[in-house]
């Protein structure tokens, strides 16, 4: 019985694991940085892992996804989900082309503080900003409006979203404590639940 416990412990606690892959058809593009793939006749709604666009390049990373991504099938590997519902994800092309590494490369976006943020991610960003490309022409991003909303963590499944390196974030720690809080005391429960039940 305690082997039993052992292998289902993991899993009560973790609850529906992030880090599963699938490939689908986008149908439609819902913003600069989000998707739409369909999936076995279901809708998954996806924002690209790592990274945010700044108003200033919406239009333009709107472009591409339209011109590149649009009834084209891909793979996508699912990180986590935000609060919005949004499969937090890594996005490419089955010939391999990512779109949140391609906008990176090109000034369209900003790399956002976390587990989803690769070396290859901070290099190109890095190197647009020397070649001063896109938001870099400037001297940087403007603020994202809705960023101490949208905080990227490594969290499976119902962690805080997605936020922007570019703009502090007030609350953050406290919100990040909330919501492990929360996590923490949902495990005990299905804990409990569990041996209850057994």
């Amino acid at each position: 019985m305690l082997r039993l416990y052992t292998v289902l412990l993991p899993v009560l606690l973790c609850g529906p694991a992030a880090g599963y892959s699938f490939s689908g058809s986008v149908t439609a593009v819902t913003g600069a940085d989000r998707v739409e793939v369909l999936r076995r006749k279901k809708t998954e709604k996806v924002t690209l892992a790592g990274v945010t666009v700044p108003p200033e390049k919406e239009a333009a990373a709107r472009k591409v996804l339209f011109e590149r991504l649009l009834e084209k099938n891909v793979v996508v590997e699912v990180k986590n989900t935000g609060r919005d519902g949004y499969k937090v994800s890594d996005v490419a092309l089955e010939n391999g082309w990512n779109p949140a590494l391609e906008f990176l490369k090109l000034g369209l976006a900003v790399t956002v503080p976390g587990p989803n943020c690769t070396r290859e991610m901070r290099r190109l960003e890095n190197s647009a900003r020397l070649a001063r490309r896109g938001v870099w022409a400037e001297g940087g991003p403007a603020p994202v409006a809705d960023a101490a909303e949208r905080v990227e963590t490594a969290a499976p499944a119902r962690g805080p979203d997605r936020g922007n390196s570019s703009v502090s974030r007030p609350g953050y720690a406290g919100r990040v404590k909330e919501w492990w809080r929360d996590s923490v005391n949902s495990m005990r429960r299905r804990w409990h639940e569990f041996k209850n039940e057994n």
